[in-house]
């Protein structure tokens, strides 16, 4: 699960949108997880060999998608988050 949260070498929060097509679906699933880009990886990967991928967006929100129907997986920059009013 994506549920645990990633820092990145400066020890700061990281997050990660990621955006899944579903097969014979018009919409996508977005969301944003507190993972590293490695980490979202080598999920994709086990749930496109035969699995499922589940993953758990900074709201808590869970995803649970078949690996035979997703279509295809963009992976947004990995960025720090950010916390207050910062612009």
């Amino acid at each position: 699960m994506a549920s645990s949260k990633a820092k990145s070498a400066s020890g700061s929060d990281v997050s990660v949108e990621v955006r899944i097509s579903v097969q014979q679906s018009t919409k996508e699933i977005v969301l944003t997880v507190n993972s590293s880009t490695e980490e979202l990886i080598a999920q994709i990967s086990a749930a496109l060999a035969g699995g499922v991928l589940s993953l758990t967006d900074h709201r808590g929100r869970t995803v649970i998608v078949p690996g035979d129907r997703i279509a295809a997986v963009e992976l947004g920059a990995q960025t720090d988050r950010r916390v207050g009013f910062a612009t």
